[in-house]
C-alpha cells in the first residue's frame, strides 16, 4: 500500500519511488510482475502521471525494472541476499593529466579534471577559514589532531553521506588523506599484494592503476557492459580487490544495475574478495535522485568506501577520506599507530565550519544547477551541430561525457584536427589497459573549465575541423 503524504519533506516523486523500491527489496512485489500502469497508479494516488513516469524511470535506471514496450513496466529478479536486512552499524543521528595536442594554446579547451573557479564559494569558504584560525588561537595548546583527522570533520561527513548517500559509518571509521591516491595507496598496506589481487574496470581511471602498478599487484581486467562490469568474469577470480565507480562509472558513466550490486556483494562474501568503492562525483547527478552507494547495500562489510572534494570544492584542496569496514580498522589502527594525518588541521576545521553552517550542501545545489546548464548546451549543441554523426555516451551526470564520431580519422588524428582549429579535445586510450579494445573514434569532452557561452561555438569548430 502506497502512502503519499503532502506535507512530507520528500518530494512525491521521491516518496513513490522510495516506497516502490524498498516494496520490491522486500518482495512485496514479485519479481517479473507488471507494476500499475503510470496513469492508472497516477489517478490512484490523486498525483501526476509524470510524478509517477519519473519513479518508475529512476527505478528502471537503477535496475529494479525494465520497461517492455508497448506492455509496461516489470520488475528485475533480484537476488535474495541477508545483506539487505538492518545492519548493526551505529547510524549517525543527522541534525588527471590528459594526454592531447599541447603544441599549440587552444582558445576551446574541454579539459576533464579542473573545477569551474567561477563558482567556486569564495566568501563563504574564508569566512571558515578565519573562523578555523581563530579555533586553534584559542585552544589551549596546538598539538597533534587525531590521527584518522578531525573528530568534528569526520563526524559531519558521516552524517552528510548518511542523508545523501545511504553510507552506513561510524565517525571512528573514517580516515581522512590527502586525496585519492593517497587513499589507494593506503589500500595497498591494508591489503597487500601477496594475499590480494586488484581487479579493474576496463576501460577505467588510469590514475587507479598507476598506484597499484607501482606496488607490482597482479592486475585482472573486466570489461563493462551496459549496466556496469561483466559479473561472470569474478567467477573465475578469488582474494581480489574489486576497484569500481558504481554510480557512475569513469569514463563511460555508465550505472552498475541493482542485480549486479547485489551479485557482487555477495560474491565478495564467499570469495574473501574486498570491495573498493569510488564515489568520487556522485552528487553530480542532473535529471534524476543520485544513485544510492553500493555500501548501504553491504551489510557483510566487505566495501571499502572512497569519497574525495576534488569535485565538490577544489582538488587544491587535497582532502578526501576513507571509509573502512570494521573488520579491516583494527589492522589499520596497527599499521598506522605512529602515522599522523596528512591533511593541515586548519583545512579539516574549515571544512567542519562548512558543513556545519549550512554551506556545503548550498554549494552542490548551486554546482547541480550550473553544472546542470552546461551539460544540457554541451549536448543539445552537440545534436544540433552534428546530428546522426556523433553519438553521446554519459547518464545525465559528472562533468565529462564521451563523443563517438562517425568518421574516417582515428582518435589522434581527431585531436589533431581539432588542435588546428583552436579545440582542445583528449584521447580515451589512456583509460584502457588493452590499447587494442579501445574505439578509434571516441574522444572525451570535460565541460567544467569551458565558458558556457563558448560551448556552441567550440562544438561548431569542432564539426568544422573534422568534416569541413
Amino acid at each position: 500500500m502506497i502512502n503519499i503524504s503532502r506535507t512530507s519533506h520528500l518530494t512525491l516523486y521521491e516518496q513513490l519511488y522510495l516506497q516502490l523500491k524498498d516494496d520490491i527489496l522486500k518482495g512485496i512485489v514479485l519479481p517479473n510482475s507488471r507494476l500499475t500502469a503510470t496513469r492508472t497508479l497516477a489517478n490512484e494516488l490523486g498525483i501526476s502521471r509524470n510524478t509517477v513516469v519519473s519513479a518508475y524511470n529512476q527505478l528502471e535506471i537503477e535496475g529494479y525494472l525494465r520497461s517492455v514496450t508497448g506492455s509496461g513496466f516489470y520488475v528485475n529478479p533480484l537476488l535474495k541476499l541477508d545483506l539487505l536486512h538492518s545492519s548493526n552499524l551505529e547510524i549517525p543521528k543527522t541534525h588527471n593529466t590528459l594526454k592531447g595536442n599541447d603544441k599549440k594554446a587552444c582558445q576551446y579547451d574541454f579539459q576533464y579534471g579542473s573545477v569551474d573557479t567561477n563558482i567556486f564559494p569564495a566568501n563563504s569558504w574564508r569566512k571558515c577559514i578565519v573562523a578555523a584560525f581563530d579555533t586553534m588561537l584559542n585552544q589551549e595548546n596546538l598539538s597533534y589532531m587525531d590521527k584518522q583527522g578531525e573528530i568534528r570533520l569526520r563526524t559531519s561527513i558521516a552524517n552528510y553521506l548518511y542523508q545523501a548517500r545511504g553510507v552506513r559509518c561510524t565517525p571512528e571509521q573514517i580516515v581522512m588523506t590527502s586525496g585519492h591516491q593517497h587513499s589507494l595507496e593506503i589500500l595497498t598496506k591494508l591489503f597487500p599484494k601477496n594475499n590480494y589481487s586488484i581487479s579493474l574496470e576496463e576501460p577505467g581511471y588510469d590514475g587507479t592503476r598507476t598506484i597499484f602498478e607501482m606496488n607490482n599487484y597482479e592486475i585482472n581486467t573486466i570489461l563493462l557492459e551496459d549496466d556496469g562490469i561483466d559479473t561472470n568474469r569474478l567467477s573465475d577470480i578469488n582474494n581480489t580487490l574489486l576497484y569500481i565507480t558504481p554510480s557512475h562509472q569513469f569514463p563511460t558513466g555508465c550505472i552498475l544495475s541493482i542485480v549486479k550490486r547485489l551479485f557482487i556483494l555477495d560474491w565478495a562474501s564467499k570469495n574473501d574478495c574486498y570491495i573498493i568503492e569510488d564515489d568520487y562525483d556522485s552528487e553530480l547527478r542532473y535529471n534524476m535522485l543520485p544513485i544510492p552507494s553500493l555500501q548501504s547495500l553491504d551489510n557483510n562489510e566487505r566495501t571499502v568506501y572512497l569519497g574525495t572534494f576534488s569535485k565538490s570544492l577544489s582538488p587544491d584542496l587535497r582532502i578526501s577520506y576513507i571509509i573502512l569496514p570494521n573488520p579491516i580498522l583494527q589492522k589499520y589502527y596497527e599499521l598506522y599507530k605512529q602515522i599522523q594525518c596528512t591533511v593541515p588541521k586548519i583545512l579539516q576545521i574549515a571544512l567542519s565550519e562548512f558543513f556545519e553552517s549550512g554551506n556545503f550542501e548550498r554549494h552542490i545545489n548551486i554546482l547541480k544547477t550550473h553544472y546542470k546548464k552546461k551539460y544540457d548546451i554541451l549536448c543539445s549543441s552537440i545534436k544540433k551541430t552534428f546530428g546522426k554523426k556523433a553519438v553521446i555516451q554519459g547518464s545525465d551526470a559528472g562533468l565529462h561525457l564521451l563523443l563517438s564520431l562517425e568518421c574516417d580519422y582515428n582518435q589522434t588524428e581527431i585531436i589533431e584536427k581539432a588542435a588546428n582549429c583552436s579545440v582542445q579535445v583528449y584521447p580515451t586510450d589512456i583509460y584502457w589497459i588493452n590499447k587494442n579494445d579501445f574505439p578509434q573514434n571516441q574522444i572525451m569532452l570535460g565541460f567544467s573549465k569551458i565558458d558556457i557561452r563558448d560551448i556552441p561555438l567550440a562544438i561548431n569548430e569542432l564539426y568544422n575541423a573534422i568534416y569541413e
